[in-house]
């Protein structure tokens, strides 16, 4: 199977801003937690569903990935 830059740059930046929702998400659990309220883990999964969509169709219209943030874990 042949690899691409481009998929693998888009590949990168999903992992990447998905390692940053994993953390927001634990961050937003506590924080519901202790609040008792759902709005924090509502806000945050409606946000990474939203950038991921975005992204998704960037990608299928041959644009680079270009995330509002995300962890550089994987370079």
């Amino acid at each position: 199977r042949v690899h691409s830059e481009f998929c693998e740059q888009h590949a990168r930046a999903a992992c990447n801003f998905q390692m940053l929702m994993g953390c927001f998400y634990l961050g937003a659990l506590a924080a519901s937690s202790l609040l008792r309220t759902g709005f924090f883990l509502w806000w945050v999964s409606v946000g990474a569903c939203l950038f991921c969509s975005w992204q998704a169709g960037r990608a299928l219209n041959g644009w680079a990935a270009n995330y509002p943030a995300s962890w550089k874990l994987f370079k």
